[in-house]
C-alpha cells in the first residue's frame, strides 16, 4: 500500500473546469485545510478519483446495491482532472509543471465525491 503525503475526500457531485456550476467553495475549504502540509518546489504525484452520481435514467438497476461503476458520461475525465490540479496550484503545490504523475479514474456511485490523494517527489 503506497503511502501518500496528503489525502483528501471532497463531498459533492465532481466538477470540470467548464462546467456551469462555478461554486468551488466545498474543494476550497478542503484544499485549505491542508495547506500547512504543502511542499513547495517540488515534483508530485497524484491520484484523483472522481465519483458521479447514479443518473435516474441510467443505472437505476445500481440504485441501493451498494455498487460502483466506471463512468463513461460527460463531464470529461481530462477536464475534471485540470479542474482539481488549477485549484490546488499555488496552495498545495507551485505550479501543475511539477505534477510528475497522474493518475485517475471516474465512476458512478450513490455516494457522489472526489478523492485525492497527493505524494511529494523529493
Amino acid at each position: 500500500m503506497e503511502h501518500w503525503d496528503i489525502e483528501m475526500v471532497v463531498d459533492g457531485v465532481p466538477r470540470s473546469k467548464n462546467s456551469w456550476v462555478k461554486d468551488d467553495s466545498m474543494i476550497n475549504n478542503v484544499i485549505e485545510q491542508k495547506e500547512d502540509q504543502a511542499i513547495f518546489n517540488c515534483r508530485v504525484k497524484l491520484k484523483i478519483i472522481f465519483y458521479l452520481p447514479i443518473a435516474n435514467s441510467k443505472d437505476k438497476r445500481l440504485r441501493g446495491k451498494g455498487v460502483t461503476v466506471y463512468s463513461r458520461s460527460t463531464p470529461d475525465l481530462d477536464n475534471m482532472a485540470k479542474h482539481v490540479i488549477d485549484l490546488m496550484k499555488r496552495k498545495l503545490f507551485s505550479d501543475d509543471t511539477h505534477v510528475s504523475s497522474l493518475f485517475c479514474e471516474k465512476y458512478h456511485d450513490e455516494n457522489p465525491r472526489t478523492e485525492i490523494s497527493i505524494k511529494y517527489l523529493y
